[in-house]
This record gives C-alpha cells, sequence and structure tokens, in this order.
C-alpha cells in the first residue's frame, strides 16, 4: 500500500478489518482475515493474466531473473519474469526455489517461461533478456 506521502508501507490485518463491515468484534474480523491468507493458494497463473491486461498490446519485452531475499532465519529465493513497461519492471510469473539460496537452473527458467507462455502466448514475446549466468544447459 502507498502512504499519502508516497512511500510504501506494510498493510496490516488490523487495518484492513476497519474496513470491513461486521457485527462481530474487530479482533475476530482480523482472525478471519488471516485465517484467509494462511488458507488461501496463490494462483500465479491469474495473477499473470491480470498484470498482462493492464500492459499495453504488442510484443513484450521480458526480463528474467533470480534474486534472494532473507528474513531472519528464512530465506526466500525466487526466480521471476518481469515485464518491462515504460521504466518499471512488472513481475508476471515467479516461482519459490526451494535450494537455500542457489542459482537457479536450466531446467527452472526453462519451466518459469513454459507457464508464462501459457498464459501470454509465443508471439506476444518481443524480447528476453537476462544475466549471462543464464546461458548454457548445465548452469
Amino acid at each position: 500500500m502507498i502512504a499519502e506521502n508516497g512511500a510504501a508501507r506494510a498493510v496490516q490485518f488490523q487495518e484492513i478489518a476497519l474496513y470491513i463491515e461486521s457485527t462481530a468484534k474487530l479482533t475476530s474480523v482480523e482472525r478471519n482475515i488471516q485465517s484467509f491468507f494462511k488458507e488461501y493458494e496463490f494462483d500465479c497463473q491469474q495473477v499473470c493474466l491480470l498484470l498482462v491486461l493492464f500492459l499495453p498490446r504488442g510484443k513484450l519485452n521480458l526480463s528474467i531473473d533470480r534474486t534472494e531475499w532473507n528474513f531472519g532465519s528464512y530465506e526466500c529465493n525466487i526466480l521471476i519474469i518481469v515485464a518491462r513497461y515504460g521504466t518499471i519492471g512488472i513481475p508476471l510469473y515467479w516461482e519459490m526455489l526451494d535450494n537455500k539460496s542457489g542459482n537457479s537452473n536450466y531446467q527452472d527458467r526453462c519451466t518459469l517461461l513454459n507457464k508464462l507462455i501459457q498464459v501470454i502466448g509465443k508471439e506476444r514475446i518481443g524480447l528476453i533478456v537476462s544475466d549471462r549466468g543464464f546461458i548454457g544447459l548445465n548452469t
């Protein structure tokens, strides 16, 4: 969520609960929201389809990369494909890698790209950019 001053900030379940019409207590509504997100299965394909609808028609310039974030003891290793739109990158498809902060491999990248192609089709791809570490079958 973007604050009024333009700075990014986290959205807390308690803040969301304030805007839900319910006769239940605020803490109950907050627990319901937490339960929803705990059991919600994120569908990357549906999110990708939605995001592509906001992009202009025609060929897309894509970039594929791997990034990792550390949240305490949790290592989040993500392989992601983004579409360039002006000066920003819009994440279209991503996969959480379970190789403990290791690099992606050829199969990981092919699988992710094939999932994206199932949603947008080959004809929508104009260009794919990646760093030199993505060259070859055994990397």
